[in-house]
């Protein structure tokens, strides 16, 4: 398949989201796409332990997708919440010769941030990468991940990481 558009890209993210994974399906950006539409909801499900992610292949082709913009808060009672360009990768998924410039990661103004309990992974390719995953000469700048209030209380934790909020094994232990 090819995406040359940011409506195309965003297709991509709902079809992952509504659950198909396109497990073993090849990508190729064949333009550089502007996200400056509205703010981004990453391709596959926000909670980390689903199953429902991105299990293709997408090649970048040294392609650039600009302005990004996503603004988090409390929507689920899910126990972790992923948010950047994609939720979560899992095993066989593949994303490779892209560059990511001007995107803008934060929560909504007036946001709780999570409840006890609950923890957010933010990065700006995704906000969880699992072992099995094979990530390539990825560019990330001239951007921002951050809280626009102090709200990182008990029971609550963060994973943020320009890359990727958390780096997980085959055993859940977190791994560079």
């Amino acid at each position: 398949y090819l995406i040359a558009t940011d409506l195309q890209l965003a297709k991509l993210a709902r079809d992952v989201t509504n659950g198909t994974t396109y497990n073993g399906q090849f990508f190729k950006l064949s333009e550089d796409i502007q996200l400056n539409a509205g703010y981004w909801i990453p391709i596959g499900n926000l909670a980390n332990k689903s199953a429902i992610n991105f299990q293709g292949t997408l090649e970048g082709d040294g392609k650039t997708i600009s302005d990004m913009t996503i603004r988090w808060n409390v929507l689920s009672t899910s126990s972790e919440l992923c948010y950047g360009l994609f939720s979560s990768l899992y095993t066989n998924a593949k994303v490779r010769n892209l560059v990511i410039d001007n995107a803008d990661v934060c929560n909504s103004p007036g946001s709780e941030g999570a409840k006890v309990g609950q923890a957010r992974t933010l990065g700006i390719l995704a906000g969880s990468i699992k072992s099995g995953t094979s990530i390539e000469n990825i560019i990330i700048k001239n951007s921002n991940i951050y809280f626009s209030e102090a709200i990182v209380q008990n029971g609550k934790w963060f994973g943020i990481g320009g890359l990727a909020g958390k780096i997980l094994d085959n055993n859940d232990n977190y791994t560079l």
